[in-house]
């Protein structure tokens, strides 16, 4: 059984998969498009056996400073 899910196309649509109440799952369907401005910051990690995973960490900026709102999984290296 998965702990958690992530998929790309590769372009700008990700899926999650994540557990939610009662023993279900929630499938959340993420797309970058045109919209709100934020701050996108690409980060890798090194992943066990597979090389590099990479993500987009999606920051918005306000009065109060910035926060980091979304992380979407991108693609391997």
């Amino acid at each position: 059984m998965p702990l958690y899910g992530e998929l790309t196309d590769g372009g700008s649509h990700s899926l999650h998969l994540r557990p939610s109440e009662g023993g279900s799952w929630r499938l959340i369907a993420f797309r970058e498009d045109e919209g709100d401005e934020y701050l996108v910051e690409r980060i890798g990690v090194l992943g066990e056996g597979v090389g590099h995973l990479h993500y987009n960490i999606y920051w918005q900026v306000d009065e109060h400073g910035s926060r980091r709102i979304a992380a979407r999984f991108v693609g391997f290296s």
